[in-house]
């Protein structure tokens, strides 16, 4: 059975139930099977693995598939199932059966045995039947017979009855039927046989699972390009597979699979195929009305060949009042069935009847498209109207519309204004469908055609412009042509300039120019706060609370994200389509100010409805934004398809901006999760691709390939990258919301090679960055001074390592509350505490082992080992005391007195400071982690002498 597993995707279920009713055939009592589903699911795949399984239990196997060319031979699917089992046993089957038998055989099929010893009489059927099930009966002993019967909704008559019969009146002994069949296609007989049925098992397939489909096609295609495949085979094996080995063919079906479909046009007539190719002409959905107007027949015939069709599982019918083909994909094919010279006569008789209503003009435009000639300025007005009702939902259809409305439109100064609005349209069409230096190019050339004077279009038609520039990496390109542009109004603007104002601030903050001025910040803050347009008034405050995380104005930031995180809540998906940016903002924002589950609820919709939309411009974007999001909260393994989604759609957009993203985060996820080869390819890849950007994402790949190289024991290459990019010791070109996270790497880093004073100032540096910040700043913060701690004063090390790991926890950062578990573990250890240490390296992996992330759990694994390999040596109170110096024995003992930091500071003659080192000192060399235990010691050494 293991190599019958191994051929099946998807359908493990109901190969379990099908051998769970072969391993019921010792009772004598025949079980039954019904398999049901629609053309292609898999029904026939299933039975094959099946019988092989049945035939290596060493059951006899009958197995027959009905076809519609035998249609008509009377218990031709009977005849075939025994025809095809005695012709694999040789000329005689006398050989394995009795000769009472082969009577039976002779006389129910005469062609087998040679003949008969009494002539066959024209039998009624109920005689016949009986003596087949007497030939089953006969089969089944002594180790039992499986009968398989699939596609029965095409089998003869008889064999079709003789089902039905064997299903009502079984025969005795170990005997199992299975039964597959297409249920819309079905004899009503039969169905009522099998609903009737008792021990009837009922199968239902349905189509693959995404993830099942992704399986069956393999690794050898992109996860866009199975996602695409699986998306447009709607889960049907035999078209998920016809569209993928059909990829280079015109039709992008392959020559099996379309051959598969025009069998079954094969049995039609003349007038039901010119039907059924009228209907695949007019669109998605059709009715008998139109169709009838296309073949010019009485419109009561095309009502019966249309229920002819739907008898044939070819068409079925919709709601409401309509009809469709049972899969795009076989009306795709019935399509390719016409000659052109009709199919093209048939889309211009479709664009005259169809009218002008809401509801036909975007079927009418399908057919106008194919049809229409220059200057035909009614077929170009359709196309328009079409493609502004399809660019939510459809921009690709929608920008294919607008091409040619322009093609039909002459070109003359009568139109020359119809023309620019035309290809603003067209470029916005481009953009969300992910075209976007196409949509550049349209723009620029808007741009040129239009003059100064007017306003309103040229401020559109700029910010769009410079907003293509953008999401290609072009920020000083457009933040020029934005200054440029704003030159041209006063200096209090106007409102117009807002979508202007808007576009600067985010090449700015995006590029290498830095962060926005203040002034224009304030300038965008006032042009937006007012504006009578929600959208860009929630994206202009979602902008100004992001620049606030990354320049360090945490409490603007986090008042202002509230209030833009509202106004995007308010907003309908429609709204919120307009300016997908707005929802990306506010989510980048939420997860520079520890909301995560806002953020994931914003971006989730976001991502939702840039794959209902089709923008493809913002796919990418939300998919990078909701990738970090998943791995910051420790769900890797939903973090990795989403980086591998973006990933491919970064290829295909032609942005290097939006391949660092990607890539960046890729680096940061393999990072996390142990792959440390993929994760130094992917930030080298990040870092050389953003080079000719040098924008923000740059900074951050740098940082992740820092990461990457300290976890790959590269601390100085780690040092190296961070000071490429850092901007100096503030790490003033690093984002403001993540300057705590770096610091603590630099304090890890410096550690590494041995510089401890360093890694003390990165610490500090690390608490100073996060006194206004988020509280995972804070957590960080903490966690770089239990790395500096850990040498001297394990004990506080701990302290302060297991608050970082509460704070982590708190926000749902699982991965970071592990690291610090793991850093408490190695504190409690450093400080003799073996108890403490192991539960904390215990917590350290649970947390490790749900979030997938290999290298760290090894790393505590081995923590954990060698912990439990070597029990710290305990020490004399005095011989401890001896390691001190003369000023450490000092301390010590005012300590054990009962005075205070200051106090002592003041007999000493030192800073309060001073008194501090000298007290972590004694920590360390005592291993305690509290004053009390500095007097016991110094107490008990004293009653020893």
């Amino acid at each position: 059975m293991r190599g019958v597993e191994r051929t099946m995707i998807g359908r493990k279920r109901e190969l379990e139930v099908l051998m769970q009713a072969l391993d019921g055939l010792h009772d004598r009592t025949m079980r039954g099977v019904e398999i049901a589903g629609d053309p292609g699911v898999g029904k026939t795949l299933l039975l094959t693995e099946f019988a092989r399984g049945a035939g290596i239990r060493g059951q006899v196997v009958l197995a027959s598939r009905a076809c519609e060319q035998q249609h008509h031979r009377p218990l031709g699917m009977v005849m075939s199932a025994v025809d095809d089992h005695t012709g694999r046993l040789g000329n005689s089957p006398q050989r394995w059966v009795g000769s009472g038998l082969a009577d039976v055989l002779s006389r129910v099929f005469p062609t087998l045995v040679g003949p008969a010893t009494q002539p066959w009489p024209e039998p009624r059927r109920a005689a016949l039947f009986r003596e087949v099930r007497v030939l089953f009966e006969e089969l089944a002993e002594p180790d039992g017979l499986v009968l398989i019967f699939d596609d029965v909704h095409w089998a003869d008559e008889t064999s079709a009855r003789l089902i039905a019969h064997l299903l009502e009146d079984p025969p005795r002994g170990p005997v199992l039927m299975a039964v597959a069949h297409r249920p819309r296609q079905l004899p009503p007989f039969l169905r009522a046989a099998l609903a009737g049925a008792g021990r009837l098992a009922s199968l239902e397939l349905g189509p693959l699972s995404e993830r099942e489909a992704h399986e069956l096609l393999g690794p050898c295609l992109s996860r866009t390009q199975r996602r695409t495949l699986y998306q447009a085979s709607g889960g049907v094996p035999f078209y998920l597979e016809g569209l993928a080995a059909g990829r280079d063919e015109p039709s992008g079906l392959s020559t099996t699979a379309a051959a598969a479909v025009r069998a079954e046009l094969a049995g039609l007539s003349p007038q039901q195929l010119l039907v059924a190719q009228a209907a695949a002409v007019v669109d998605d959905q059709f009715g008998p009305p139109l169709v009838a107007e296309l073949v010019q027949l009485p419109l009561p015939e095309v009502r019966e060949i249309f229920a002819s069709l739907t008898r044939r599982d070819l068409i079925r019918e919709t709601e409401p009042a309509g009809f469709s083909y049972r899969h795009p994909l076989v009306r795709q094919v019935v399509y390719e069935t016409t000659g052109v010279a009709w199919r093209l006569a048939a889309h211009a008789r479709a664009a005259s009847v169809l009218g002008d209503g809401e509801n036909s003009v975007v079927t009418r435009a399908r057919h106008v498209e194919l049809v229409a000639n220059v200057g035909d300025e009614q077929a170009a007005a359709t196309l328009v109207e079409a493609a502004s009702r399809m660019v939510s939902r459809a921009p690709a259809e929608a920008a294919n519309w607008l091409r040619s409305a322009l093609r039909l439109l002459p070109d003359s100064a009568e139109v020359s204004w119809r023309q620019v609005d035309l290809m603003t349209a067209f470029a916005k069409a481009l953009a969300a469908g992910g075209r976007l230096q196409e949509s550049g190019d349209t723009l620029h050339e808007v741009v040129r055609r239009l003059p100064h004077d007017q306003k309103v279009r040229r401020v559109h038609a700029v910010a769009m412009w410079a907003m293509m520039q953008r999401l290609l990496g072009r920020h000083r390109k457009a933040r020029a042509l934005l200054l440029k542009e704003l030159e041209g109004f006063p200096a209090g603007g106007v409102p117009e300039t807002a979508a202007l104002k808007l576009e600067l601030v985010a090449a700015a903050l995006l590029g290498e120019v830095g962060v926005a001025e203040q002034e224009q910040l304030k300038e965008l803050v006032t042009a937006v706060d007012s504006h009578p347009d929600p959208v860009l008034r929630a994206a202009g405050l979602a902008l100004v609370a992001l620049v606030g995380s990354v320049i360090g104005r945490f409490e603007q930031s986090e008042t202002t994200l509230s209030r833009a995180a509202r106004m995007v809540d308010d907003l309908s998906d429609d709204q919120l389509a307009r300016r997908i940016d707005t929802v990306i903002w506010v989510g980048w924002g939420e997860i520079f100010n520890d909301r995560y589950i806002r953020a994931k609820r914003h971006l989730n919709r976001g991502l939702n409805l840039a794959r209902s939309s089709g923008s493809a411009s913002g796919l990418p974007r939300l998919l990078v934004a909701l990738a970090r999001l998943h791995m910051t909260l420790g769900w890797l393994p939903e973090a990795a398809e989403l980086v591998d989604e973006a990933l491919e759609l970064a290829e295909l957009s032609g942005s290097d901006d939006l391949r660092t993203m990607a890539l960046t985060v890729q680096c940061q996820l393999a990072a996390a999760s142990g792959d440390l080869d993929t994760a130094l390819r992917a930030g080298g890849q990040a870092t050389e691709t953003g080079r000719w950007v040098k924008g923000r994402w740059w900074t951050f790949a740098w940082l992740a390939l820092a990461e990457a190289r300290l976890l790959a024991g590269d601390a100085k290459g780690c040092l190296e990258a961070i000071e490429l990019v850092g901007g100096g010791p503030e790490l003033p070109g690093v984002v403001a919301a993540a300057r705590p996270e770096v610091f603590e790497m630099l304090t890890r880093a410096e550690l590494a090679v041995g510089r401890p004073e360093r890694a003390e100032m990165w610490a500090d540096r690390a608490e100073a960055a996060a006194e206004r910040g988020a509280a995972s700043g804070k957590a960080f913060a903490l966690l770089a001074q239990s790395r500096t701690l850990v040498e001297l004063v394990p004990g506080l090390a701990a302290e302060r390592a297991t608050t970082a790991a509460s704070a982590f926890a708190r926000l749902g950062r699982h991965i970071d509350a592990g690291r610090a578990r793991l850093m408490a573990g190695l504190a409690y250890t450093a400080a003799g505490q073996q108890v403490q240490a192991e539960n904390e390296l215990d917590r350290a992996e649970v947390l490790f082992e749900q979030a997938q992330a290999r290298s760290l759990l090894e790393q505590a694994r081995q923590e954990r080992s060698r912990l439990l390999e070597h029990t710290p040596r305990s020490r004399g109170a005095a011989a401890r005391l001896g390691l001190l110096t003369k000023r450490e024995t000092q301390v010590a003992t005012l300590v054990s007195e009962g005075y205070t930091n200051r106090q002592i500071a003041q007999r000493l003659g030192v800073t309060d400071k001073t008194v501090e080192a000298h007290l972590a000192r004694v920590f360390a060399k005592l291993g305690v982690a509290s004053r009390a235990a500095v007097a016991v010691l110094v107490v008990q050494t004293v009653e020893a002498v």
